[in-house]
């Protein structure tokens, strides 16, 4: 529901499936508990609720506080608010749980170019999530976007070709 953009029907269906895995004693259900509110919070983005969707993301770090989703998606919503300090100190934390963590890479770069206009110090970031998920095109793609705001014309071009196999397609 939620990649066919059907938000009040995905944030119905996570309400749900919340209840039932809350009401659940067993032991399995409490990571696809974790999972659920974690993907109820940016359900709760894209409607617009940015603090419903905080309470989320801070309910899956004092459920599981060793996963890197949630702060990473708690960094967003910061960059959304353009609360740019508490946006880094949401990566910094995520950083120290999944330095490897190749989304958390990719946000990050995206976060430093487009907001805070570094493309300098983004590169190294999209570098890491192409050395973590080395077949991702996506991330392939960001990385020549960026350097391309960089102004490394020759090494961005072969990976803004990539835009032709993105499924957004080119622009």
């Amino acid at each position: 529901l939620f990649q066919t953009r059907a938000f009040v029907e995905a944030r119905q269906m996570s309400e749900e499936l919340i209840a039932d895995l809350e009401k659940s004693r067993r032991t399995e259900h409490q990571q696809v508990l974790v999972g659920a509110l974690n993907n109820y919070g940016l359900v709760l983005m894209e409607l617009g609720e940015p603090d419903a969707a905080e309470r989320q993301f801070k309910r899956v770090i004092a459920l599981d506080p060793g996963s890197v989703d949630p702060y990473v998606n708690l960094a967003r919503l910061n960059g959304f608010r353009e609360n740019f300090q508490e946006t880094i100190d949401w990566f910094d934390q995520a950083l120290a749980h999944g330095p490897r963590h190749a989304g958390l890479h990719n946000h990050l770069a995206l976060f430093l170019r487009e907001s805070a206009n570094r493309p300098d110090l983004a590169i190294p970031h999209h570098l890491a999530a192409i050395d973590a998920e080395p077949g991702n095109g996506e991330y392939r793609y960001y990385l020549g976007m960026t350097q391309l705001a960089a102004g490394n014309l020759t090494e961005a071009y072969k990976a803004w070709e990539l835009r032709w196999t993105r499924r957004e397609g080119g622009w």
